[in-house]
């Protein structure tokens, strides 16, 4: 599965969605959104932390991206 979760520095609510991703099996990258832009119209701004599947927009915020995870991922084994 081709997931990117794009945050920024110094940004809690992109640390929280950061946890919820170690807890998944999803093949995550994470970029930072000072080096890397997403793959959308960004010129009016873009809520973070967002998270895309093969660059589409599926979730933004750690509860909506918790959701998602949730929704469509396996959660990792204990001890993973």
């Amino acid at each position: 599965m081709n997931y990117t979760l794009y945050i920024q520095k110094d940004c809690s609510a992109c640390r929280e969605a950061l946890e919820y991703a170690a807890e998944f099996d999803g093949n995550c990258t994470v970029l930072d959104i000072a080096d890397n832009q997403p793959p959308i119209d960004s010129s009016y701004g873009i809520l973070l932390p967002a998270l895309f599947h093969n660059e589409r927009l599926v979730a933004y915020g750690p509860r909506d991206i918790r959701s998602y995870f949730r929704r469509h991922l396996i959660k990792k084994a204990s001890g993973s």
